[in-house]
């Protein structure tokens, strides 16, 4: 602890947990904090709260002293609250232990004597520096700091950097710089912060760099745009928080489409819906916030939450930015009565659904592609959910979703059409032709480096294959890849619909033990993100296990429940049924030809009919279920 003021602020610091890290005593970080917590007490399991742990050691970017600190605050409260109270106040970062020198048994007591050393200038500059959030670079700091200080001169403002770099308070790594966030905190608690010039600034530079067209959909170049923001991330939530607290309208209305793709392709989907909620509710205490606003955070938000699967709250919004339109904003009414309709086809309404989207298409310019593409989606899927045949019709409107996706080169949107093109293959009994049209998907996706849409391809490809009876481990292995590409972007979402189709794979290969254990998972992170859409497109699975263990009474009751849960036709698709009656075939006949042409069969009907039809199969099944 003997340390000088200067080396308290180490330039690198200890390592540190990731997050989401699951292995133990991983990191010289938390090495340290338990080391010095069994000092206060030996007979505490530390590593049972190694969460918190490596949290606070995140919290405190392996800084030492405040390490040390953090783990003496320990021994009288849990390293919850030890988390609690950090990221309240830096003051509860101290010790009385007389071994300590005095000056370095406070964290603040440290900065106070390291901030009453700079310079002036050095303040200065540093004042304005605090507006960054998680790094920054060149480009960031000559728009956003240089034209707003004093010394406006190049030189002087790159002299100041290398001595508050030389002192460790800069850092500078990858062409990125960087402050310590135990530092950020401690000026900003001390009220040394940037100015209105500066945080103006700053937001006008972020949110000008997610106004790129490549944000507007999920295009081949968006990727490319991704990776270079990824970094940048806090810094644009800042500047979008900074732009609602004032009132910069137009700024918002222009962000909050690209906000949205940039939430779907970095698995952020949770966080930034819920900005876009807080938002609406900040800017609803001002009148004079145009109409305009609020149809265009209503209209992303609610994209974002089809994506979650919360309907309820889907529904809100869009009906708010229809109501708030008033029949000005035509194209966002479109894409906001497509919403609607989601919910509507999910009721088992697909008529009403298709007559709401039949009377919005006419206001859709012939031009406005992405908007046309939405809404025949929608069409096609309100088709499948009648009580009709109208493949026929079914297929042109999708036809049409695919030419307006690849004419605008939405990779997502074009996968997307892929995908369900391909089963149609599948229950034309093509199956060469199936695995072409994924196979050359996914080399496009590839292309483009979106780890969403390539997880998805991996595991659709994984399971055709296995569909048509190569049950060879190098497909399972395929949607475990997918899979894995899901996990590391942490798209929860996207995830579980891979994690089903690797189920069904396992138990197609009549895997049940590693079915069994995917199951669990499945349900703890339908459990932890609370979805029970989610939850009711594993209740099928759960089905096939029971009737794999002899419990065919609880597989048929299983089916029945999603028969006639309200939201099944939100979840199943035509892709379903295919799997469905290959399981089915596997219990009856074990004979893949059979499971094929019993899913022909029931795909000629409605969707709802061929599910009670599944349901009917599986009640007869139980009793030769040994």
């Amino acid at each position: 602890m003997g340390a000088t003021t200067t080396q308290t602020i180490d330039k690198s610091g200890l390592s540190y947990p990731p997050l989401h890290a699951t292995t133990t005593h991983d990191s010289a970080a938390v090495q340290l904090f338990v080391a010095r917590a069994q000092m206060h007490d030996s007979q505490r399991d530390w590593y049972q709260e190694y969460a918190y742990i490596a949290a606070i050691c995140r919290m405190l970017d392996g800084l030492p002293l405040a390490i040390e600190l953090a783990a003496g605050l320990s021994r009288s409260m849990s390293c919850a609250r030890v988390v609690q109270l950090i990221r309240q106040r830096l003051d509860v970062l101290m010790t009385d232990t007389q071994d300590t020198p005095i000056r370095h048994r406070q964290l603040t007591a440290v900065f106070d004597e390291m901030w009453h050393k700079l310079s002036d200038t050095q303040r200065a500059v540093m004042r304005q520096l605090m507006v960054f959030q998680g790094g920054f670079d060149d480009a960031a700091l000559q728009a956003v700091i240089a034209p707003t200080i004093a010394m406006t001169n190049d030189i002087v403002i790159d002299v100041v950097l290398r001595q508050l770099h030389d002192l460790g308070l800069l850092r500078f790594q990858q062409m990125r710089y960087s402050i310590h966030p135990l530092l950020r905190q401690y000026v900003l608690e001390r009220m040394y912060a940037y100015d209105d010039v500066v945080a103006d600034a700053h937001m006008h530079f972020y949110m000008g760099c997610i106004s790129h067209p490549a944000l507007n959909n999920v295009r081949t170049d968006t990727m490319t745009v991704v990776e270079q923001l990824a970094n940048d991330i806090d810094n644009i939530y800042v500047a979008w928080r900074h732009a609602c607290t004032t009132q910069q309208c137009d700024v918002i209305a222009a962000g909050a489409r690209p906000l949205h793709v940039l939430a779907i392709c970095t698995g952020r989907v949770p966080e930034v819906a819920d900005i876009l909620r807080e938002t609406a509710e900040m800017l609803c205490t001002h009148d004079d916030t145009p109409a305009y606003v609020f149809v265009q955070l209503a209209l992303w938000e609610g994209r974002l939450r089809h994506r979650l699967g919360d309907y309820q709250r889907m529904h809100e919004v869009a009906l708010r930015a229809i109501a708030q339109s008033n029949g000005v904003y035509l194209a966002e009414e479109a894409l906001a009565t497509s919403l609607i309709s989601i919910v509507e086809s999910s009721m088992g309404q697909g008529e009403q659904a298709l007559q709401r989207l039949n009377a919005v298409l006419p206001n859709i310019a012939d031009d406005n592609h992405d908007v046309l593409a939405d809404v025949y989606i929608r069409m096609s899927e309100a088709l499948i959910f009648t009580q009709q045949d109208r493949r026929d019709d079914v297929n042109r409107f999708m036809e049409r979703a695919f030419a307006a996706y690849r004419y605008i080169d939405d990779v997502a949107g074009v996968a997307n059409c892929h995908i369900w093109l391909a089963y149609q293959s599948v229950f034309a009994g093509e199956p060469q032709k199936t695995i072409e049209l994924l196979e050359h998907t996914l080399q496009m996706a590839q292309r483009t480096g979106d780890r969403r849409v390539i997880g998805l391809l991996l595991g659709h490809v994984g399971n055709v294959h296995v569909f048509f009876g190569d049950k060879s481990p190098v497909h399972i292995a395929k949607i475990e890849a997918g899979l894995q590409h899901l996990c590391d972007i942490s798209d929860w979402v996207c995830e579980l619909e891979v994690l089903h189709l690797l189920m069904y794979a396992h138990i197609a290969c009549q895997q049940f033990v590693p079915a069994m254990h995917l199951l669990d998972s499945a349900q703890q992170r339908i459990i932890h993100h609370g979805n029970p859409i989610q939850q009711l497109l594993f209740t099928d699975i759960s089905a096939m296990l029971c009737m794999t263990l002899g419990h065919g009474d609880t597989a048929a009751a299983l089916l029945e429940f999603v028969v006639q849960h309200p939201s099944m036709h939100a979840v199943y698709r035509p892709s379903s049924i295919q799997v469905l009656a290959q399981l089915i075939a596997q219990f009856d006949a074990a004979d893949c030809e059979a499971a094929r042409q019993q899913c022909m069969r029931w795909q000629e009907m409605p969707l709802p009919v061929a599910m009670q039809h599944i349901l009917t199969t599986v009640t007869k099944l139980t009793a030769k279920i040994p």
